[in-house]
């Protein structure tokens, strides 16, 4: 196992910097063992910064949800879920991004298109608007 996270689930995921548990997060996603998901779905249950607390938005929570996608832990899918409703951007578009990968399954030719937003822009040649 990955020194990222020990047995009890602590280490660079849940570190005090959101900059280093969301990259561990991620790093753990790309990695693809199941066993990480627990560490991962923790992070989850942890309540997300208020605005106007920080200056910073808070990524913790929408990095794990997209590992958790990444790892296709279909398992925490009523987790991600309930992130949909926080007031964090950075959640919400996490937990689309990880509900969007756990439906396609942990098959990494395929993370691209769970990363990717459709570009507002792009229009299809028939539409005339």
């Amino acid at each position: 196992m990955l020194e990222i996270v020990d047995e009890g689930g602590e280490g660079f995921v849940d570190s005090g910097d959101d900059a280093v548990s969301a990259t561990a997060a991620i790093i753990l996603g790309v990695v693809g063992d199941l066993s990480y998901a627990p560490a991962l779905a923790e992070q989850l249950r942890k309540p997300a910064r208020e605005e106007g607390e920080d200056d910073i938005p808070s990524i913790r929570r929408g990095r794990a949800a997209i590992a958790l996608g990444l790892l296709g832990a279909r398992q925490y899918a009523d987790q991600l879920a309930a992130v949909l409703k926080s007031k964090s951007f950075s959640d919400r578009q996490g937990a689309i991004k990880g509900l969007g990968c756990c439906k396609q399954g942990n098959m990494p030719h395929k993370w691209p298109s769970c990363w990717r937003f459709p570009d507002p822009s792009f229009r299809m040649a028939t539409d005339t608007t």
